[in-house]
C-alpha cells in the first residue's frame, strides 16, 4: 500500500476531513486510518478532537426550540439488538419531551433506527428544513445522520468492509448538529465510556445527560470493568447483568451507583428470561434476541402500542416460565422491558419524574392510555405531509 507519504498526516481529523472533501483519498487510505482509531486507541482528548471537527463540518440546520432530547446508542457490541430507543423517542415524545432523535442504518445488519423506521413506512429522509414544523405538530422528529455529513460517504462505505470497531462506531451520538440539551447515550465500550461522558461534560449544549450501558457480567468490579474488553455489553440499561451510568452536567461527569439510581430489581423474575441458572448474562440475551427478526420487532412495537405487553403482565400470568424452559412470550416480555426501562430514564434525564420507578410507572401509563399510539398517530401525519 502507498497512499501517500503524508499517511500519518490524515489522523488529524481536519486533515482527514479536507481530504475527504477533495475527493483524494482511495478507500485503502481511509481504511488504514480507520484501523488506526480502534477503540484501544482511543483517549478523551482524541475523541474530543474529532467530534469538534466534525461537528464545525455538519451541515446548516435550522433553529429549533432549545430545550430537545436524544436518545440514541453507539452500536459496535456485535451483540443481539432490540431498536430500543427509536420506540422510546415515541414514549417521550409522548410524555411531552420534544425529541430530535438523530440515528442511521446499521453498518452490519439491518438494525439501525432507520431500518425499523423504514419497516414501519418512516424510513425516508425528511429534509433538514422540516425538522422544526415535525417538531411542531408531534414534538418528535429523526434526523438521519448522513443528510448531516454527506461527505463521510466514502467513510461509510469503507467501514462496511472492516471486522473492527473504529471511533466511528461511537461518536456518531455526539454528532447530532441539533444539539440537544438533554440526552440519553448509550455506549457499548466499557472503556470508552467514561470517556465519552467526559467529553459530554464540556459541551456547552448539554444541561444533563446519562450516558450508560449495561455490562452482561454477573459481578461487578468498577475498574476491571471499565478497561476489561472481554466484558461485553449492551449500549443501553437492561433487566440483566450490571447498570452502569455516568450522570453528565456542564463541566462534571460522575459515576452512579447503583444504589444511587435506584435500579429496579429483578431478582424474582430472573428464571423469566433464563432458561437455566447457569446460564451468563451474555447467554440469555442471545438466547432471548439472537433470533428477533425486523418484523417480530415491529410486531413487538405495535403490541405495545396496543398495550398488549405492559410491564409484569405476562410474568403475572405465569406465561413466561414453564419449569426451566423459556415460553415463547418471554423475548416479547423482554423488549418490552427494555423500552419501559429506557424510556423512564429518558424521563429523569429531562426531568420530569425523579426515579427509574416512578418513570416506569408513567411510561406504562401512556402506553395503557393510548398517549404513546396517538403520538405515533401524529408522527405518521407530520411525516406524510413533509417526507421528501
Amino acid at each position: 500500500m502507498n497512499p501517500g507519504a503524508d499517511i500519518d498526516s490524515y489522523l488529524q481529523p481536519e486533515v482527514f476531513f479536507s481530504a475527504l472533501e477533495a475527493k483524494s483519498l482511495s478507500d485503502e487510505a481511509i481504511a488504514f486510518v480507520l484501523q488506526k482509531l480502534t477503540p484501544d486507541a482511543l483517549n478523551e482528548v482524541i475523541i474530543a478532537q474529532w467530534v469538534s471537527a466534525l461537528l464545525e463540518k455538519a451541515e446548516a440546520v435550522p433553529q429549533i426550540p432549545a430545550l430537545v432530547m436524544d436518545c440514541c446508542g453507539t452500536g459496535g457490541s456485535g451483540l443481539p439488538h432490540f431498536n430500543t430507543s427509536t420506540i422510546v423517542a415515541f414514549v417521550l415524545a409522548a410524555a411531552g419531551v420534544p425529541v430530535v432523535k438523530f440515528g442511521n442504518r446499521g453498518i452490519q445488519q439491518p438494525r439501525g433506527s432507520f431500518d425499523f423506521l423504514s419497516a414501519i413506512g418512516l424510513g425516508s429522509p425528511v429534509s433538514l428544513n422540516n425538522i422544526p414544523r415535525l417538531l411542531e405538530q408531534s414534538s418528535l422528529a429523526f434526523v438521519f445522520a448522513p443528510q448531516c455529513y454527506p461527505f463521510l460517504a466514502p467513510v461509510h462505505r469503507v467501514r462496511k468492509t472492516l471486522e473492527v470497531s473504529t471511533l466511528f462506531h461511537f461518536i456518531g451520538p455526539l454528532l447530532n448538529p441539533f444539539k440537544p440539551s438533554y440526552r440519553l447515550l448509550g455506549v457499548s465500550s466499557g472503556r470508552l465510556l467514561p470517556m465519552i461522558a467526559a467529553v459530554l461534560s464540556d459541551d456547552a449544549d448539554n444541561q444533563n445527560a446519562w450516558v450508560c450501558q449495561t455490562a452482561l457480567s454477573s459481578s461487578f468490579s468498577l475498574s476491571p470493568l471499565f478497561f476489561d474488553p472481554q466484558i461485553p455489553a449492551l449500549d443501553e440499561l437492561a433487566p440483566l447483568g450490571i447498570p452502569v451510568v455516568y450522570a453528565v452536567r456542564p463541566q462534571q461527569a460522575r459515576y452512579l451507583s447503583v444504589e444511587e439510581l435506584d435500579f429496579p430489581s429483578y431478582a424474582d423474575s430472573s428464571d423469566a428470561f433464563s432458561s437455566s441458572e447457569a446460564l451468563s448474562p451474555e447467554q440469555q440475551l442471545r438466547q432471548l434476541l439472537g433470533t428477533l427478526s425486523v418484523e417480530e420487532t415491529v410486531s413487538v412495537f405495535y403490541d405495545l402500542l396496543d398495550g398488549c405487553l405492559l410491564n409484569g403482565r405476562l410474568l403475572e400470568e405465569g406465561l413466561l416460565v414453564q419449569g426451566k424452559t423459556i415460553s415463547q412470550n418471554a423475548p416479547q416480555a423482554f423488549c418490552a422491558e427494555l423500552v419501559l426501562l429506557n424510556a423512564a430514564a429518558g424521563l429523569v434525564v429531562s426531568n420530569k419524574v425523579t426515579s427509574l420507578g416512578e418513570g416506569k410507572q408513567l411510561v406504562e401509563e401512556l402506553f395503557a392510555n393510548g398517549s404513546v399510539k396517538q403520538t405515533f398517530k401524529k408522527y405518521r401525519e407530520a411525516y406524510d405531509a413533509c417526507a421528501v
